[in-house]
């Protein structure tokens, strides 16, 4: 069975699904940093939960599809007016809706789809068509779907308007059309024996970094292309044109600004660029006593101090370094 999130991995690109399914032992360990951003998640669907009180909790995970799907057409049954994670199934296909709501038992419901980002995109509409037209083809009529998300204006302690709900029906009906499509062609790729051949390209990291970069990129050198200062879509062009090594002489005939220049004479010659004039001028006008500050910081998606934003950087340990003409004290 695939499930939406599945499905929204081929959709970055198909190779991605088929070595998720075929080889999973290629993919690198969820970071902290990447579990850290899925529990913020977690923390932001509960809190968007409670615009729409007294629900059903699907209570059965992912791996346990059928029953929550089963579970899912309980609360239904039993007249329930919202269900979080309610579950669907349809031509194999499982969808997990954050919040599923409808204003009394004849009314058609509607999806929300709950995102911790400031703002949605392509993928955000493409995440909520699979739901929709999964839920739909399991026989729920659905009035309206809703991409909810955080509004960075918002400011703590006042959390009343701390979401922005966007109805977006009309924007998913070509998208709703074409998920069977690209469905039936996933799952030839699926059926094959073969991994596609699908080189590496911005795909790789849009909409989300892939977790086979290890696997697909075993053929970029250490020093490559792609670490030129501020090269951006210009790297993928010169990766076309067979230009991935930073030792490529092409690199030569390229046009380049003056860092860029810097870092390909560096690497070609092996030695180090240091600018000594520009060093010494620079130090000339440091006057003691001097201070060095550092600080950390974290940034909440739902704001906890008083008139903080969401994901406003908070500092909170620092060290500050002071450096005399004679000694450094901290």
């Amino acid at each position: 069975m695939l499930s939406k999130s599945k499905l929204i991995n081929a959709y970055q690109y198909e190779k991605l699904l088929y070595l998720i399914i075929n080889r999973p032992d290629l993919l690198s360990p969820i970071s902290d940093a990447t579990k850290t951003i899925f529990d913020q998640g977690h923390e932001v669907g509960k809190e968007a939960q409670k615009l729409f009180p007294n629900g059903i909790q699907i209570e059965a995970r992912g791996f346990q599809a059928q029953k929550a799907f089963d579970d899912t057409k309980k609360a239904i049954e039993s007249g329930a007016n919202t269900i979080y994670e309610a579950t669907f199934i349809h031509e194999n296909v499982q969808a997990r809706i954050d919040i599923l709501h409808r204003n009394n038992s004849k009314s058609a419901w509607e999806i929300i789809e709950v995102k911790s980002s400031t703002k949605f995109d392509e993928t955000h509409l493409k995440d909520i068509s699979i739901q929709t037209w999964v839920a739909i083809g399991a026989g729920i009529k659905i009035d309206k779907s809703k991409l909810m998300h955080i509004n960075n204006k918002c400011t703590f302690p006042d959390l009343s308007n701390l979401f922005i709900t966007v109805d977006v029906t009309a924007e998913i009906q070509e998208l709703i059309y074409d998920v069977p499509k690209k469905l039936t062609r996933i799952r030839k790729v699926l059926e094959s024996t073969i991994e596609p051949d699908i080189d590496i390209g911005p795909h790789c990291n849009k909409p989300y970094s892939c977790s086979l970069i290890n696997h697909c990129w075993k053929h970029i050198p250490e020093e490559s292309i792609f670490d030129i200062p501020r090269i951006g879509q210009r790297a993928w062009e010169l990766y076309n044109d067979g230009i991935i090594a930073l030792t490529d002489r092409k690199l030569s005939k390229i046009k380049l600004n003056v860092t860029q220049k810097k870092v390909v004479a560096v690497a070609q010659s092996g030695k180090r660029f240091v600018d000594k004039d520009v060093l010494k001028y620079e130090i000339s006008q440091w006057k003691a006593p001097l201070s060095y500050l550092d600080f950390e910081t974290v940034n909440f998606a739902i704001p906890r101090y008083n008139k903080t934003r969401p994901y406003q950087q908070i500092p909170f340990q620092f060290s500050c370094l002071l450096y005399t003409s004679d000694a450094a004290d901290e």
